[in-house]
This record gives C-alpha cells, sequence and structure tokens, in this order.
C-alpha cells in the first residue's frame, strides 16, 4: 500500500514538473513576443514597411510615425489583436486623389494565410474626415488575381473630397457600407458592388448629364439602397430631400445594362415634388411635366416609365404610377 502511494506521488510531482515546464515556456514565449513588440525598431524601418504595403495595394503612404497597437476597435470582422497604428498618414490613389487620415490603422489577420488569403482591415480616421473602416482579402497571397472588401462609413465629411475629380461642391455627412465583390486584379472591369447609405445635410454641386443641367441644391436627408453588376443595376430605393427642400423624392429603378453599362432595358418610377419658383427659374433645360408627369393631389409627381435607353430615363413618356 505505502508503495503504491509513493507511485502516486511520484506520478503528481512528474505532472507538476511537466506544467511547471509547458507553463515557463508558454511564459517565455509570451515575454519574447511582448518584447518583440515593445522594442522592435519600427520608425526605423517605416519605409520599408510601407513600401511593402503599397506594392500589395497600389496605395502610396507616407505617414509621421508608426507602432505597433491593436486592431480590435476595428470590430471583430475588421480587427486583430495585433495591427500596425499610423500618425498623420496621407493615402494617395492610383487616380492621383489623396486622403489624409490623423490616424491610420492597418490591421492583418494571419490565420486566413493558412488557406491562402490575405486579408487586411484598415481604419482612416480623422477630425475633417470621420471614419471610414475597410476591409480587404484576396488570394491566393503570393500573387493576387481576386479581391473582395467591405467599406463602412460613419458620419464621413464628403466635403473633404472637395479637390476629387467631379466631386468639388459636395458636402453633407454620408454613412453606411458599400461591399465590392469579385474584383479581378488587375481591375480592368468593374467589380459587383451593393451599398446600403444615409447622409445628412447633403448639398450637391453643379450637374451637367447629356443634354440636362441641373443647378447646386441643398437636398438635405439621403436614404439609398441597391446593387451593380455588369449587367443589371437594381436601385431598391433613392429618397432625398423633405417638406423643407426645393427638391424631394423616392425613387426605385431596375435596369439592364449593354456593354458600356448604359441603361437597355428595365423600368424607373417613383414620386417626385419640386418647390414651383425653383422649378421654373432653376430647372429650365426640361419640363418636369413631360419628364415625370403632373402634379398629382398628393403634391408630388407619380410615375412610371419603361426604359429602352439611357436618354429614356430623362425623355422617355412617362405612365401613372398606380395604373
Amino acid at each position: 500500500m505505502l508503495e503504491t502511494l509513493r507511485d502516486k506521488l511520484r506520478e503528481l510531482i512528474d505532472t507538476i514538473s511537466l506544467k511547471r515546464k509547458w507553463l515557463a515556456i508558454g511564459l517565455f514565449l509570451m515575454g519574447l513576443f511582448v518584447g518583440l513588440v515593445l522594442f522592435f525598431p519600427l520608425d526605423a524601418m517605416k519605409s520599408q514597411i510601407l513600401a511593402q504595403v503599397s506594392r500589395n495595394t497600389g496605395v502610396d503612404m507616407v505617414m509621421e510615425r508608426i507602432r505597433f497597437g491593436t486592431g480590435l476597435g476595428l470590430g471583430l470582422r475588421q480587427g486583430s489583436l495585433l495591427a500596425l497604428r499610423g500618425s498623420n498618414a496621407k493615402l494617395r490613389f492610383q487616380n492621383g486623389q489623396s486622403l489624409s487620415c490623423d490616424k491610420l490603422i492597418l490591421a492583418p489577420h494571419l490565420l486566413p494565410m493558412l488557406w491562402t488569403e490575405v486579408k487586411l482591415g484598415v481604419a482612416c480616421v480623422s477630425d475633417d474626415l470621420g471614419e471610414i473602416v475597410v476591409g480587404l482579402s484576396a488570394r491566393p497571397f503570393w500573387n493576387p488575381s481576386s479581391a473582395q472588401a467591405t467599406i463602412f462609413l460613419d458620419e464621413v465629411k464628403l466635403s473633404v473630397f472637395e479637390n476629387w475629380e467631379n466631386l468639388s461642391g459636395l458636402s453633407g455627412t454620408l454613412s453606411g457600407t458599400l461591399e465590392a465583390r469579385d474584383i479581378a486584379l488587375p481591375m480592368r472591369l468593374p467589380p459587383n458592388v451593393a451599398w446600403t447609405l444615409t447622409g445628412n445635410n447633403i448639398h450637391t454641386p453643379p450637374l451637367h448629364v447629356d443634354l440636362l443641367g441641373l443647378p447646386p441644391m441643398n437636398l438635405g436627408p439621403l436614404s439609398t439602397k441597391g446593387t451593380f453588376t455588369r449587367s443589371k443595376l437594381q436601385i431598391n430605393e433613392l429618397k432625398f430631400g423633405s417638406k423643407a427642400s426645393v427638391l424631394e423624392a423616392n425613387l426605385k429603378a431596375s435596369l439592364t445594362l449593354d456593354s458600356m453599362y448604359l441603361p437597355s432595358a428595365g423600368e424607373f418610377s417613383g414620386r417626385i415634388r419640386s418647390e414651383p419658383t425653383f422649378e421654373k427659374t432653376q430647372i429650365t433645360d426640361i419640363s418636369l411635366e413631360q419628364a415625370f408627369g403632373p402634379v398629382t393631389a398628393s403634391g408630388f409627381r407619380e410615375f412610371r416609365k419603361p426604359i429602352q435607353s439611357a436618354q429614356s430615363i430623362i425623355f422617355g413618356k412617362p405612365e401613372p404610377l398606380n395604373r
């Protein structure tokens, strides 16, 4: 009996010793990781790191300082435990446009690399901009041929894009999500896109499309949902304006697109109201009655029109909405 007790005691001592050994190994590895994070010469290697990021994304990055941190603030889907955090960063895109960020966070995901996917969360935050969070994924990671992207906007100030082509004069704030799928790399064709967006205090610059010219307008609130593929444009909702706005509308469209991504078939419908003085003095290129029908008892022009071409969206003959 004493022998059995002695054997059990020896087994217990061996088990404790083994656990201590693994605990020591674990603490050593954790200390090594913390040491690398705390003392890795990240700023000294900043130019090499940013050059590699630029080669992989096609976006040039410049920043004052770079350090390790966490990317958990980007959310469960886009964030990661370890991230690179930069301050006073500037992003320059391939089209020549640029974007400034007080804080820039790059959060790589390591686990997806096990199934040949590179995944990266990116956040750009500034007082002038608001917050943009982008989730990027591409495969295979050694030579990406396809990619996906999800963009989250949180009270993004549109005036920050003042110097971007065709966006001068646009202002207000925008929130919501955009998803781009089936992005072929290099990107020669537009990806499939889905969006859900809301805006406030939207002001649009003068707009000139073909034979139609629109003046700058204060639209107020905005809400839109839809999808785009290379053969279909589906606008499930496009609402803008209010009773206090010079222009108010609730529009929908289901359009088939040709090889040039222009409407070739489908239907356009909705309700639109304009302030009479604004309509007479500012909208002079077209007659809203010819484009969208007469004003009904509701105060709106309520219409639907079959679409055969891009021009028929404006110049096609309208039909009553509820016919």
